[in-house]
């Protein structure tokens, strides 16, 4: 979804019409490449899905997989909004320093770095271990965003989603003992990134009612409960 142009990076999601229509047409005549490094090719996906693509027969190391669902790319998009929006600076397909790893989405705020990882297409345990390990041992946290062919129980900080491309959900947790909630990934996102939705549900004491108790004889003496405010 992004590539570098004469040295600036560049987005095919983010782009008018015309200046797509226009790098579509000259491409070869510029130093378009892909993140990697690889010289890029702008192109339409089936379904109208604008990205860039590797010259046929380029061995990418950085790259790990192969064509993206259009509902990945939707997935990918969304949640760097959702990262734009809550205040985080948000890089589509983003390449570490050691081009060791490429993330569908890093959101950076200061010193924190947390990456975002769709995954639509099945993946094994083992493989979500190992690239969640990878992020670890940079520093970098990792949520991962599960499509309707993956659950794994190697990375905690996951997500459930699904839906269409124009119309993605996540499962959420919902509001205490009220189970679980389906809402839009950008809204889930927005949530997440805000720091407004946590893994596991919390409860928040309010008031609490202070009393004592005391047993005199056969029978117990108890005082009125006092009502105090948490604050």
């Amino acid at each position: 979804m992004t590539a570098m142009l004469e040295g600036a990076r560049i987005s095919a999601f983010d782009v008018s019409a015309e200046v797509w229509a226009a790098l579509r047409e000259n491409y070869r005549y510029t130093s378009l490449t892909m993140t990697c490094g690889e010289q890029a090719i702008p192109k339409h996906s089936s379904l109208g899905l604008r990205f860039f693509a590797h010259h046929p027969g380029v061995g990418c190391q950085l790259h790990e997989t192969g064509p993206e669902t259009a509902e990945h790319h939707a997935a990918k998009t969304a949640l760097a909004g959702a990262g734009e929006v809550t205040g985080w600076e948000s890089h589509i397909e983003y390449v570490s320093e050691n081009r060791d790893w490429i993330a569908d989405v890093l959101l950076i705020r200061g010193e924190k770095r947390i990456a975002v990882e769709v995954q639509w297409s099945p993946q094994s345990d083992q493989e979500f271990a190992r690239r969640t390990r990878r992020y670890q041992e940079a520093g970098v946290e990792c949520r991962w965003f599960l499509g309707p062919s993956n659950w794994t129980r190697e990375v905690p900080q996951s997500y459930r989603i699904g839906g269409a491309a124009d119309a993605l959900e996540a499962t959420v947790p919902g509001k205490f003992a009220a189970g679980s909630d389906v809402i839009p990934l950008a809204d889930a996102g927005r949530r997440l990134f805000g720091g407004e939705l946590n893994k596991h549900v919390q409860a928040k004491a309010t008031e609490v009612d202070i009393g004592t108790a005391a047993r005199i004889g056969d029978g117990w003496f108890v005082t009125q409960p006092v009502r105090l405010a948490c604050s």
